[in-house]
């Protein structure tokens, strides 16, 4: 019984840190400067769906 408490505190420890992980990722997948990469077409100046300039007509 001795051996099976004994291996709580990694158990615990490792549950802390891949929670603490997850934190993280799920913070910089969810962040708002990766908003503006998927839109180029918000960029000031920009008239087709790549991003590219409009020609003055």
């Amino acid at each position: 019984m001795k051996h099976l408490l004994s291996r709580w505190p990694n158990v615990i420890f490792s549950l802390l840190v891949i929670g603490f992980l997850g934190l993280i990722v799920s913070d910089h997948l969810t962040s708002q400067t990766l908003a503006g990469i998927n839109s180029p077409a918000r960029a000031s100046g920009a008239c087709a769906p790549c991003g590219a300039p409009c020609k003055s007509e």
